[in-house]
């Protein structure tokens, strides 16, 4: 039997060279000819981005001594309990599907489960209803439990006993319907996969390198695979702090929780106004330290994201390119949006969503590509209806364009919006996995994709996001009510809730000469990051150590009763990084923390409960530091020219100087830029 062991490899440097020594320290002593084979490693790190990193720095390890490598693989805890998929396993399209329609169909048998709010369950309600038990699944399946196993256990301890044992109930007819059609329900599956871990056959060894805090359901499957393989377990702490840290490295709430996190100088505390005010004082703090640092010694993290729109506007200001290697979510990017914005009008035809629509920039270059459609007049036309007619629904828009006016021209609105009925009329009798398809390739019918650039790159990876999400959809129809849902817009709401929450990776920007290229890093990548001057932005406590993890379903009280994450396993998880970050850089480096009293929209923030984890004598100043006041030293003032322009009367400023009546859109770009507006 193969024994799990623990190696505190000290905090002197950064956890990813520490992690790159050890793996590497006797396969360099060899002084072999051979390349270094690493292939029989499974090498487990918290992120997706900490497990690049270890990659560049295991080769250039190996590049250092001139020596080849075969590289290992590099997982997440995750790996264990997802891949490979079961044969026959639900996906999660047709569970979160079949809750909804067990809503519809059989509401009444869970009454605990529908607030008194809710007199008739439309099928709206039913689908967030299944996603929030979705999730509570999920969270459970973390820890390795289902819905019944929570009520078996627990159920003397609970708060509203009923509420569960409809949860329960309401579980149990989901995997007689799975079961009846022959399906695996993916929770079980995951449980079950810890249960029974298989991995490649060349896996030898396994390494855990600074994982501070794997799901329960890893540590099962880990505790399966300890009894054939040996598996290290890597921490960036000193041997002397081995006692607070369990067997797989997670750090101990009783000793992280009340532990003295020394940061070396109260300077280095820095309260400011807002977001735009911690971004300046980047800005100055790279100013002052610009002798002793070098763009490429510098790393900044950003627990609260609100942040890098100031961030990247201050310092491309001064030259830098910047870059956010965080998993975007694709409800974040343009096609998604095109996408709910035609579903909106498909729900509600009005103004609002026809407007909506038609703005959107890929639309408006479809109608000038295809129809040869100037934006602009498409756009004038839109508002001159809205202004002469106030138009309430789409039939009301079509009836009025197509009304022959003399003086009230609407000749290439009136051609977008028939394109848009086109469209309406054709994904009415068809599946959505038949009519999406065929949309898209209509409105991105000119685009020329370039692999080579950034954003092409990134639209073809939520493509395959795209269909892997519409894959989900065509056995749909077998297993619940369609119609029903069809009818009532929810499986493009369904479509639109899965596609939204799938994360795709950015592509860095093309490199810029003499433009050195600033990472933002996340929370839990900062360990991996070895620059010697790190500022640390958005040090609020709702991002660091963040709220209390609350579930409508599944309180925090609960969580620890489970032992899955909670409260007070992420605060301790927390001071433990902060406590590395600043040890790792005490001899050689500089840390600052940068914290805003408020949001650029005014909303008080709190500061970190980290920062009160200091001596009693240090505690009642920094308090005083901390909930002082301050004002926003940049203002918020709107933009203005600081010269004088006296361009002249050109032509076009001639012919729009009697006029006394403009459209809203040309008066919109008017007040955000009047030079430009005359160009």
């Amino acid at each position: 039997m193969c024994a799990v062991q623990r190696h505190f490899l000290g905090w002197d440097k950064s956890l990813c060279d520490l992690v790159a020594d050890f793996i590497l320290h006797d396969k360099l002593r060899e002084m072999s000819s051979s390349p270094i084979d690493l292939s029989d490693k499974l090498i487990v790190v918290p992120t997706r981005q900490a497990g690049r990193r270890l990659k560049d720095a295991l080769v250039m390890h190996c590049s250092a001594h001139k020596m080849a490598m075969l590289a290992p693989e590099i997982v997440m805890p995750s790996y264990f309990f997802t891949e490979p998929a079961d044969f026959g396993e639900a996906n999660r399209t047709l569970v979160l599907a079949i809750i909804a329609d067990m809503f519809l169909h059989d509401g009444n048998k869970y009454p605990a489960l529908i607030p008194p709010t809710v007199r008739n369950i439309t099928p709206e309600w039913a689908l967030r209803a299944s996603i929030r038990i979705a999730e509570l699944r999920d969270e459970l399946c973390e820890g390795g439990f289902l819905i019944r196993d929570v009520v078996k256990a627990f159920a003397s301890e609970m708060n509203e006993p009923e509420r569960w044992m409809d949860l329960d109930r309401l579980e149990n007819e989901l995997l007689e319907r799975l079961a009846h059609s022959g399906l695996k329900d993916p929770c079980e599956c995951k449980i079950q996969r810890t249960r029974n871990p298989s991995l490649p056959q060349y896996i030898r060894h396994i390494i855990i390198a600074g994982v501070p805090d794997p799901t329960p359901l890893a540590l099962h499957s880990l505790q399966s695979l300890s009894e054939n393989l040996q598996i290290d377990i890597l921490v960036h702490a000193p041997e002397r702090y081995a006692e607070y840290f369990d067997e797989w490295g997670c750090p101990l709430e009783e000793y992280w929780q009340n532990a003295i996190i020394d940061i070396p100088d109260e300077q280095n505390i820095i309260l400011v106004a807002n977001q735009r005010e911690q971004a300046q004082k980047v800005l100055q703090l790279l100013s002052r330290h610009s002798n002793k640092f070098t763009p490429d010694e510098v790393s900044i993290g950003v627990p609260d994201r609100s942040v890098i729109p100031f961030l990247e506007m201050v310092l491309s200001d001064i030259g830098f390119s910047t870059f956010d290697p965080a998993e975007r979510r694709v409800a974040d990017t343009s096609l998604y949006r095109l996408l709910a914005s035609f579903v909106d009008v498909m729900r509600e035809k009005n103004y609002h969503t026809v407007s909506t629509w038609l703005r959107h920039p890929d639309v408006l270059n479809y109608l000038y590509q295809s129809r040869r459609l100037s934006p602009d007049r498409v756009l004038a036309e839109l508002d001159m209806l809205r202004i002469q007619h106030l138009p309430q629904s789409f039939e009301e828009m079509l009836s009025i364009v197509k009304t022959d006016r003399a003086e009230e021209s609407y000749n290439n609105l009136q051609i977008a919006l028939s394109f848009l009925q086109k469209q309406i009329n054709y994904v009415h009798t068809r599946p959505i996995q038949k009519w999406l398809p065929d949309f898209l390739q209509t409105i991105y019918a000119s685009k020329i994709i370039k692999q080579d650039m950034p954003s092409d790159a990134e639209l073809m990876e939520i493509a395959e996001l795209l269909y892997m999400v519409l894959k989900e959809f065509e056995h749909l129809p077998l297993f619940v009510s369609f119609p029903d849902l069809q009818n009532h817009g929810v499986i493009e709401a369904l479509f639109l809730k899965r596609l939204g929450e799938c994360q795709y990776h950015p592509q860095p920007p093309s490199p810029v000469p003499l433009s050195p290229l600033l990472e933002f890093q996340g929370w839990l990548e900062l360990p991996w990051n070895d620059k010697p001057f790190l500022i640390l932005t958005g040090m609020n406590d709702e991002f660091v150590p963040g709220g209390h993890m609350e579930h409508l379903f599944l309180p925090d009280a609960l969580r620890t009763k489970l032992k899955l994450r909670n409260s007070n396993s992420r605060f301790a998880r927390d001071a433990f990084v902060m406590t590395a970050l600043i040890e790792s850089r005490r001899s050689n480096g500089q840390v600052y923390f940068i914290l805003g009293k408020n949001t650029i929209n005014g909303d008080v923030l709190k500061p970190s409960r980290l920062f009160f984890l200091c001596d009693d004598k240090s505690l009642i100043k920094r308090a005083r530091n901390l909930f002082a006041q301050v004002k926003e030293e940049s203002g918020n003032f709107a933009p203005s020219i600081s010269v004088v322009l006296n361009p002249g009367l050109i032509p076009e400023l001639q012919q729009l100087s009697g006029k006394t009546v403009w459209h809203v859109t040309a008066f919109r770009d008017y007040l955000k830029c009047p030079f430009r507006f005359f160009l």
